[in-house]
């Protein structure tokens, strides 16, 4: 893109540094595409853009081509300030689609400790001798995405903080031009550094407030052990003079145990150690008994279920044997039930024949029995026809005593 003398500056100076050296260790795809600015032949490596979460309420200009330069630098170019190097090439421009995806799939938005290690980077380079370190990674570690573009953005639109050569030239008349036409830039660049040093000034005072407290903690810490150590001091010397003084002073009268009781006066540790001793031998003793209690308590729960469990065993084989009964009672009835429909079957066949004489015999459980019984009705009153010719009237009685065994085992 030509030089534009209205402005004062190449376009270059407003861009956003990404990089400051390649020993960043920057994770990002090269897409090995090239392009020209301000007649340079530079690298493009990603399209950097926000999230649609970031992008509302920003403009297009928040959207820019990492490209890297001829010096090893690699910087943020907006897509207007590039030119293709080729008729054909295009890629210098911003995609078309708002949801422009890399070959893999997935966005290629710029990460987040990208921007970090960027914007730290910036920082050291024009950071004071007396500023630390650790206030600066704390403030950039509770600054969202979208503040850390801004961060970058208006520390690379401050010539004194973008380690431009082309800032440095000896011109005394460009800070007037670049501060007479670019006025907002300067604005923004000042509010993010007075903003970054109050933050670290809180983060100071945070500090600072932690470290006292820590140090009363300490001070407070240190009287206690040195009170422990005196006591202990006390104690060893009344021992020791306990121990120097001879028998012959005691009175007789007194056993020396007496004595040594009547000597040695309680302190308040040993009288609170005595209280918690006392109670952590009660709070034992409830402990155990509770425990004895549920023992007990489980071992009777314990035989009243194998109780019902015995009982529900013997209900059980109860219920079985009466079912077992109910059963034989059933083929029993079921038998007599079969038994009565047939003799009543039998008897119905036997009231539908004509029988003038004689008797017909039913066999229960004979479907063969029609045939025999009706020659033997057949032959009983033929001999009926034959002993009345023979005898006549007067030998009727004589056909009672007939012997129907003997008749039947003939037959």
């Amino acid at each position: 893109m030509p030089f534009d003398p209205q402005q004062g500056e190449w376009p270059s100076k407003r861009a956003v540094l990404v990089a400051a050296t390649a020993a960043a260790n920057w994770h990002c795809r090269f897409d090995a595409e090239a392009a020209a600015l301000n007649g340079t032949d530079v690298l493009l490596q990603k399209w950097a853009k926000l999230s649609d979460k970031q992008r509302l309420g920003r403009d297009e200009a928040s959207r820019r081509w990492i490209v890297s330069m001829p010096d090893g630098t690699v910087k943020s170019i907006r897509s207007q300030n590039l030119d293709p190097l080729y008729a054909s090439q295009f890629t210098a421009r911003a995609p078309d689609a708002a949801d422009h995806c890399d070959a893999d799939g997935e966005r290629s938005y710029l990460d987040r400790e990208e921007l970090k290690t960027l914007a730290r980077t910036m920082l050291e380079s024009t950071a004071e001798p007396g500023r630390q370190a650790s206030a600066t990674d704390e403030v950039l570690e509770a600054l969202s995405e979208s503040d850390l573009l801004e961060l970058i953005d208006g520390l690379s639109r401050d010539p004194s903080r973008t380690g431009d050569p082309t800032c440095t030239q000896e011109n005394p008349e460009a800070p007037e031009m670049r501060s007479a036409v670019r006025p907002g830039g300067s604005q923004d660049s000042l509010r993010g550094t007075s903003w970054l040093e109050q933050e670290e000034a809180r983060l100071k005072s945070l500090a600072e407030a932690q470290a006292k407290k820590a140090e009363e903690l300490e001070a407070r810490e240190a009287a206690l052990h040195q009170a422990e150590s005196e006591l202990e001091r006390k104690r060893f010397c009344e021992r020791s003079e306990r121990s120097e003084q001879p028998e012959a002073a005691l009175p007789m009268r007194v056993p020396f145990v007496v004595q040594k009781e009547s000597v040695e006066q309680p302190s308040p540790t040993s009288t609170a150690l005595e209280a918690e001793r006392v109670d952590l031998q009660r709070l034992r003793e409830e402990v155990e008994a509770a425990a004895k209690d549920l023992e007990l308590r489980q071992q009777a729960a314990q035989r009243s279920a194998e109780e019902r469990e015995l009982q529900l065993l013997e209900e059980e084989s109860a219920q079985m044997k009466l079912a077992s009964s109910l059963k034989d009672e059933e083929a029993r009835l079921h038998l007599q039930r079969r038994s009565l429909g047939m003799l009543q079957q039998a008897i119905l066949k036997a009231a539908d024949r004509p029988s003038p004489g004689g008797y017909v015999e039913h066999t229960m459980n004979d479907g063969e029995a029609d045939g025999p019984d009706v020659l033997e009705v057949d032959r009983a009153r033929g001999d009926e026809a034959e002993r009345a010719t023979l005898h006549g009237d007067t030998d009727d009685d004589e056909v009672w005593d007939l012997d129907w065994s003997a008749v039947k085992h003939g037959e």
